[in-house]
């Protein structure tokens, strides 16, 4: 059972770039989680080279990481409903 006792949803989650390799090369993960948060602590654990990439130590979402659901900009917060796409996107750096 999930954070908080609450029975989980199951959302996909989106990968890109160097974390998509992280998480064993895979770009979408079906994962059971009632929030943001439960689902990325979720595919750590599921991939471990992933932990610290996405959330930091503390469980926030890194700063260069955006996360969307179903395309909308979200937090670590925002609860997720039955069939969600959560996008785990880098920030692209350059100068």
């Amino acid at each position: 059972m999930p954070e908080g006792g609450q029975w989980a949803t199951v959302a996909v989650i989106c990968v890109r770039g160097p974390i998509r390799r992280l998480a064993g090369d895979q770009a979408e993960h079906a994962l059971a989680a009632g929030t943001v948060r439960e689902g990325l602590s979720a595919l750590e654990r599921t991939h471990p080279p992933l932990r610290g990439w996405i959330l930091d130590e503390q469980g926030r979402v890194r700063r260069h990481i955006n996360i969307y659901v179903n395309g909308e900009r979200a937090e670590a917060a925002t609860a997720l409903a039955p069939s969600d796409r959560v996008d785990v996107v880098p920030a692209i750096t350059g100068g």
